[in-house]
């Protein structure tokens, strides 16, 4: 195995994920302000997936996975939907179906609903705007939900690779794993297990190798931030 092969696992991932001009879903139920969104987004290079009512957008979610969960995405969403469930009643149920990988979200609201899209935020929306919204505002704020989406899909990225390389170690390497991002030294791992050095050395270079051949603090780093999810 090469040196710095995790690394260049997520470099190549990283490539991959930023390798698209980036994708909006817009979810608008007035085909007129659609078709002027539609125009003005593939204008500025997105490539735009449009749903007719909130209840297409959740219908299509299962086949829109793979677009809005490894491209930099972004949702545009209009709160007034003339259907049974607005579109923060939609946003919430998007949410629970794609849990935490629903990319960011910018609300689309009328005059004298401030309140509304403040609560649209505090239930994690990324921004929300007034209609009729400026186009350089409105795509000032897609490119900044982008690199948001950007920075979480390089997270997620990290993340799968560290957990995937974590558990291909025996139970006995992440026994000594646990005890070298604790900073600990060969002779006192030994100790711990009352075995020789020369056997914690061998399960030293055995992690290591298989966490990709960084450095060992890099590998701690790495822990701290996803332990969480192993």
């Amino acid at each position: 195995m090469s040196k710095n092969t995790l690394s260049s696992d997520l470099n190549a991932s990283e490539r991959a994920a930023m390798n698209t001009n980036g994708s909006v879903v817009l979810v608008e139920d007035d085909a007129g302000l659609a078709h002027a969104l539609i125009t003005l987004l593939e204008f500025d290079q997105y490539e735009v997936v449009h749903f007719s009512s909130g209840e297409r957008f959740l219908d299509g979610i299962t086949s829109q996975d793979s677009q809005m969960t490894s491209t930099t995405c972004c949702v545009l969403l209009d709160l007034n939907l003339n259907e049974k469930r607005d579109g923060l009643q939609i946003f919430k149920e998007a949410k629970k179906k794609l849990l935490k990988k629903l990319p960011p979200v910018v609300f689309l609201t009328g005059n004298g609903e401030l309140e509304i899209g403040l609560e649209a935020m505090r239930s994690g929306a990324f921004d929300f705007l007034t209609k009729p919204a400026k186009a350089e505002l409105l795509l000032s704020l897609v490119r900044k939900a982008h690199v948001r989406h950007a920075a979480e899909l390089i997270k997620s990225i990290e993340c799968s690779a560290f957990v995937t390389r974590y558990e291909s170690l025996t139970d006995k390497q992440r026994d000594v794993f646990k005890f070298l991002v604790q900073g600990l030294a060969n002779k006192d791992i030994a100790e711990h297990f009352q075995t020789s050095v020369r056997t914690v050395e061998i399960h030293r270079s055995s992690v290591l190798e298989k966490m990709g051949n960084i450095s060992l603090v890099e590998i701690g780093r790495m822990y701290e931030k996803f332990k969480h999810e192993l």
